[in-house]
């Protein structure tokens, strides 16, 4: 079976392509699996923030430009990478 774990800001947006012709095929024979993570999941503020601003891209832009904040991608894909096969979305909502 392939696995794709994808980290996004809106799994919901998702969620149709993978009910729908091949991918959904592939699912139900049981050659594919897709898992969904809200990176908002593994935010440790009030305001669930994911973005942080890119001073280098800003420069060259001349434009405030915005980057996924690091600490919060390397959270999200650390704690998938040592969660049982079993585990969903951060280790807290498992």
């Amino acid at each position: 079976m392939l696995r794709f774990d994808v980290f996004t800001l809106f799994p919901e947006v998702m969620q149709p392509y993978l009910q729908t012709s091949i991918l959904l095929r592939a699912q139900q024979r049981g050659l594919l699996e897709v898992r969904l993570h809200n990176i908002r999941d593994w935010t440790a503020d009030r305001h669930h923030v994911t973005d942080d601003e890119d001073p280098a891209a800003a420069q060259l832009l001349d434009d405030g430009a915005q980057v996924l904040h690091g600490g919060v991608g390397i959270t999200a894909v650390a704690t998938q990478q040592t969660e049982s096969r079993d585990g969903y979305g951060p280790a807290s909502s498992a």
